[in-house]
């Protein structure tokens, strides 16, 4: 019993993931870089091409840039699972957001204990920098959880 998440944490995740969620909509308009991301994901996922034509690429060719592409292939998959709409291309990024106030709540626990971990994981649940990347439909906050899940791996 004594390594079971704690109800406190539950319920900061609960209010992270809502304010993550109610924040969705904010801007109200999609940008063409969130809504090139979904496309190309969902055109591979339904196609197995992009919209230039490659065959399951490795980088994404978007707007005179290259992507990578682990970002673009999971936001495709909940879009072509759900249809390409303004929720679904964001829905991604709220549930990475969501993942590293768990994520920093076990960064805590490995480095000083529970109450580290309900601290840290209280300051990433309400901090302005995680909200905003949360809230947009960018590959920023795919590399943030990878990197929290890095170091709780390493600790």
């Amino acid at each position: 019993m004594k390594d079971q998440i704690p109800k406190k944490l539950w319920l900061i995740v609960l209010a992270g993931f809502l304010l993550r969620l109610a924040l969705v909509w904010t801007p109200p308009a999609l940008n063409s870089d969130e809504l090139i991301k979904v496309y190309d994901g969902a055109c591979v996922w339904s196609t197995g091409m992009d919209h230039h034509g490659q065959r399951w690429p490795l980088f994404f060719k978007q707007s005179g840039e290259y992507s990578p592409p682990l970002y673009i292939y999971l936001s495709g998959l909940v879009a072509w699972l759900g249809g390409i709409t303004p929720l679904t291309v964001r829905l991604l990024s709220v549930f990475l957001g969501t993942a590293c106030i768990l994520l920093a709540f076990g960064l805590g626990r490995a480095m000083r204990g529970r109450q580290l971990g309900e601290w840290m994981a209280l300051l990433v649940a309400f901090s302005p920098w995680n909200l905003h990347y949360s809230r947009i439909g960018w590959e920023v906050i795919l590399a943030v959880t990878l990197q929290l899940g890095a170091l709780v791996y390493f600790f």
